[in-house]
């Protein structure tokens, strides 16, 4: 029997653990159309055990570039069509558990973001993985070596960052959102923001503006909510030129869908200022100067609905403004707002009553308009970066977004 198994060239057929094992040792390459056979037929603790096997051989390998292209391939190929990024946790603490876990992830950022990936068949679909897979490698690096200082730390990173800012300038919003998504949280360091910044100047009014397209489709309202909600205050915390490109999206889509931009607006200041000041006073600050940036954002928006006099949502809008009454910066942004050159006075006496202090702003019902509810649409479970950039930056929702 093992005579049979040795044999084996394809994982059409495999049905034991051990066989996944040796295809995986011999460097057989996981085909597409198996991955969904191979799901069906372990367990997960068993595609655990296979994926893990795929870190174990990839660390053995590394003096192999061939055996090290063929193993990051199927693994990316499990991870496109898979659907799940459990594989992906599992694949990296497989990975830090081997003695040469750096030399290894040097290894892993070289081939994962080679131009070789990107000519395979369903190459972009792929490549747009391996790019999110290796932003969540760089989640790992940081999430745990935080505060500890070692030799190469600073220039594996360095070197991470490297690779993936030279991705910016390729034309594929997948990529993009998995490169917004990094920088942004990496963004409460110095050398993360410059980097955050820099590919904001690159692609930021694209990829921001199509998150907006489909934030405002029904189709795709609820994962792009959630990955706003993720991503938008790594935003707000970018510099001048990042906030004249928000400025300039707020502004576009507020005239196009007033009532549905506030009541983004609303659901997206909740869950800002809910979130809990973090431990890190680094991420703390970054958290303070995207709360100050949306106040600042908002008061140029209340300008927009009074130019294009949309009144019956002032009410609801200056709640939404009035959640910022116990920030330093709440009276003097109303100030220069109601002096504003231009604003009509039925809005500049919105202004005078709102800056009261004593008055208690209550809590408006939303406008509805028929057939159309006043909310979102949420997604019913946490998703990962992974599959929200995966719909997100699916050929489908680009397509439709070109047929509009």
């Amino acid at each position: 029997m093992g005579k049979v198994i040795s044999l084996r060239r394809s994982w059409t057929r495999i049905t034991a653990l051990q066989d996944a094992f040796m295809l995986i040792d011999r460097g057989i390459v996981l085909q597409r159309k198996d991955v969904r056979r191979v799901i069906a037929r372990f367990d997960p603790a068993q595609q655990d055990a296979i994926i893990a096997h795929f870190a174990v051989t990839f660390c053995n390998n590394l003096a192999s570039w061939s055996m090290v292209e063929r193993t990051i391939e199927s693994l990316l190929v499990w991870l496109t069509w898979s659907g799940d990024d459990r594989a992906v946790r599992v694949f990296i603490a497989k990975l830090r558990s081997q003695e040469n876990f750096r030399r290894a992830c040097w290894v892993l950022i070289e081939v994962a973001l080679s131009d070789e990936l990107s000519q395979l068949e369903h190459g972009e679909r792929i490549f747009a993985t391996s790019v999110s897979f290796i932003c969540e490698l760089g989640h790992s690096l940081h999430g745990e070596d935080e505060g500890v200082k070692l030799a190469s730390q600073d220039l594996l990173w360095n070197h991470l960052a490297t690779w993936l800012l030279s991705l910016s300038s390729i034309n594929s919003s997948a990529i993009r959102l998995s490169l917004l998504s990094y920088f942004g949280a990496m963004s409460y360091t110095a050398t993360g923001k410059k980097f955050f910044n820099r590919i904001m100047r690159r692609f930021g009014y694209t990829v921001l503006d199509h998150l907006f397209f489909l934030l405002f489709n029904r189709k795709s309202e609820a994962m792009a909510l959630e990955y706003m909600l993720h991503n938008l205050p790594w935003v707000l915390g970018g510099d001048y030129f990042t906030q004249r490109i928000m400025r300039a999206i707020f502004q576009h889509y507020m005239y196009r869908h007033p009532e549905r931009s506030l009541l983004f607006l609303r659901t997206f200041t909740d869950e800002l200022l809910a979130r809990p000041p973090d431990p890190d006073a680094r991420k703390r600050k970054l958290q303070s100067e995207s709360e100050q940036s949306l106040l600042r954002h908002l008061a140029s928006l209340y300008l927009v609905i009074a130019e294009i006099n949309q009144r019956a949502l002032v009410p609801e809008f200056i709640e939404v403004l009035d959640r910022f009454r116990d920030y330093a910066a709440f009276v003097p942004t109303l100030t220069t707002l109601q002096n504003s050159a231009g604003l009509k006075p039925y809005f500049r006496s919105w202004l005078t009553f709102t800056m009261r202090d004593d008055i208690k702003i209550l809590t408006p019902k939303p406008m509805r308009k028929r057939g159309r509810r006043p909310s979102f649409s949420r997604t019913k479970a946490s998703l990962s970066t992974l599959e929200m950039v995966a719909f997100l930056g699916s050929n489908d929702v680009t397509r439709e977004r070109k047929a509009s």
